[in-house]
Formats: C-alpha cells, sequence, structure tokens
C-alpha cells in the first residue's frame, strides 16, 4: 500500500534537488533527499565504519553488504534509510 512517505521517497530517487526542493522546501526536505541518494559506502563513510561494521551491526551477510558496496547488487532505498537512521545519519522528516 502506498502513502505519503513512499511517494516522498520515490520522488526524491527521480528528481534532482533543486526540483524536489521547489516542490518540498525546507531543510529537512534537503536532508531527505541526501539521505535517500547515500550509497551503502557513503553511509559506511559516513558512521565511520567498515561494510564488515554495518553487516554486523544491522544482522545481515557481510558478502550481501559487500554485494551492494561493490555495485553488483542494488540496495533497496527502504534499508539505506534504515542503516543511517540506525546509525544517526539521518531522521526521518515529519509529513
Amino acid at each position: 500500500m502506498k502513502n505519503a512517505y513512499f511517494d516522498l521517497i520515490q520522488e526524491a530517487e527521480t528528481k534532482t534537488l533543486p526540483d524536489f526542493l521547489s516542490a518540498h522546501p525546507g531543510k529537512a526536505m534537503e536532508k531527505f533527499h541526501a539521505a535517500v541518494l547515500r550509497s551503502p559506502s557513503e553511509i559506511c563513510a559516513a558512521a565511520g565504519i567498515t561494510g564488515y561494521g554495518l553487516a554486523r551491526r544491522c544482522g545481515i551477510s557481510y558478502r550481501t553488504v559487500e554485494a551492494w558496496t561493490s555495485g553488483r547488487r542494488p540496495c533497496p532505498v527502504y534499508l539505506r534509510l534504515m542503516f543511517q537512521e540506525l546509525l544517526g545519519l539521518y531522521s526521518p522528516p515529519e509529513l
């Protein structure tokens, strides 16, 4: 079932930052757009951990994280947002 948050995520994935901010102004939305586009490698770097550390912290296979960070498989956006929230890099905007 779709909701407003799902629609906002899809919009942030497909629009450039200026286009996204013209429809959703505010500093929180700028941070949201950046969080949606952040890759697993960038998340690890920002949190100061390795891919192995991310795997252990989140209880997922290191091979899966390795596939995401190498680009062999895409990491779903909901997981990237969850990792960032867990690591204190992001908090969801109030809708």
